[in-house]
């Protein structure tokens, strides 16, 4: 059985972990079987990281600083999307390009799908 994201699982994954820790958890075990659709194509996410935005959170935070002759790779999100604060990325990190889906407090690196 599955159900469409809606403003309140959008309002769900943007909770700050900082008063919830254990929201990762939840966070987490909602992408597993994440089903992502555009128009006729599907793909099933298997496995996923999930990171926290924050460096006093997470060791392994997206970098937002711009480190010397290294472009700044990140997954801010758009003004305009069609979930509140959820938007898909593909970007470029050691030499190959990852789909991460992105949200104001983290970060999910799709690790595993068909």
């Amino acid at each position: 059985d599955y159900t469409e994201m809606n403003e309140n699982i959008a309002t769900i994954l943007n909770i700050d972990w900082t008063r919830r820790p254990w929201m990762r958890v939840v966070c987490a075990r909602a992408m597993e079987g994440l089903i992502l659709v555009n128009r006729r194509e599907g793909l099933l996410v298997n496995c996923a990281e999930v990171y926290s935005r924050y460096p006093i959170l997470d060791a392994h935070h997206e970098q937002t600083k711009i480190k010397r002759y290294q472009p700044l790779n990140t997954a801010l999100l758009h003004p305009t999307t069609k979930y509140p604060n959820v938007e898909l990325f593909i970007v470029e990190k050691d030499n190959s390009h990852k789909l991460e889906l992105g949200t104001k407090t983290m970060n999910v690196l799709i690790t595993s799908s068909i």
